[in-house]
């Protein structure tokens, strides 16, 4: 009897311990998840200075800052994808990443597959050329070879704009290369960007286009992302509080430069 009450005892505390192990990996496995949702897997394409590129192996930028202040106000952490920029509506469609912020324009097209935050820049076109050999409307676009980013507005725009031939690239980088080599006449970049490039390649010149101004970037995600309503606080917020304009006042250069190089070419 004694033996039977001994091995009674022996294996109620094997189910004691068994209980408690198990109710330790259940609450290690909610930690876990917890732990998943405080960071949010963000894609963009990190060849697109100054909104995002990388810079001695880390990537930096507008958009870099500006969702890391989004995901500050919402107490969450950011994991970083650099991918093309036609890979990230692919990679929102399949939930690879949470949302992607790199430069991108809502339109009709990409409503039907992705939900947007509200605007949180507003941006406009420029044509980058080689000095000496000016390109300052879309009309003169027109029978020219012109470079623009695959996927991009910019691209859609050549496109509407008609009759003109378009080189295009996942890279932005190496059109300019091309540009400056001479194989292209030109590339159709955001305003701020063209700047950037204009800056580190005194060669090169930029013109805004008069018609380009259009609907901003936004922040893209998977439909229906419960997301994407914490985000957009989160904008109101920094819109609200200064944080946006302090953001772009530390990488965005304003347009001041178009019309100084083109009296610069013109007295040459």
């Amino acid at each position: 009897m004694v033996m039977k009450m001994g091995n009674l005892l022996k294996n109620w505390r094997i189910v004691a311990m068994l209980a408690v192990g198990f109710a330790a990996v259940v609450v290690a496995g909610c930690n876990d998840r917890s732990s998943d949702d405080k960071v949010i897997k963000v894609g963009m394409s990190a060849d697109y200075p100054p909104f995002e590129s990388y810079n001695n192996g880390e990537i930096v930028g507008f958009d870099v800052d500006v969702i890391n202040k989004v995901a500050e106000h919402m107490g969450r952490k950011v994991q970083l994808q650099s991918l093309s920029f036609d890979n990230l509506i692919g990679a929102l469609e399949s939930k690879r990443i949470d949302l992607a912020i790199s430069s991108m324009t809502m339109n009709e097209e990409r409503a039907k597959k992705l939900d947007f935050s509200d605007v949180y820049y507003q941006n406009s076109f420029s044509i980058v050329y080689r000095n000496g050999q000016p390109l300052r409307s879309e009309d003169e676009l027109k029978g020219k070879k012109i470079g623009a980013q695959t996927g991009t507005t910019m691209d859609k725009f050549l496109k509407q704009l008609g009759n003109v031939k378009i080189f295009s690239l996942n890279n932005n980088n190496i059109m300019i290369e091309e540009l400056k080599l001479g194989r292209i006449d030109g590339v159709l970049l955001e305003t701020a960007q063209a700047v950037e490039f204009v800056r580190s390649n005194p060669v090169l010149r930029y013109q805004k286009l008069k018609t380009s101004d259009n609907d901003g970037y936004s922040i893209a995600f998977p439909k229906e992302s419960k997301l994407r309503d914490e985000v957009n606080l989160a904008l109101i917020e920094m819109k609200k509080n200064g944080e946006l304009d302090a953001i772009k006042s530390k990488w965005i250069i304003e347009d001041t430069a178009s019309a100084q190089l083109s009296e610069a070419e013109s007295a040459e």
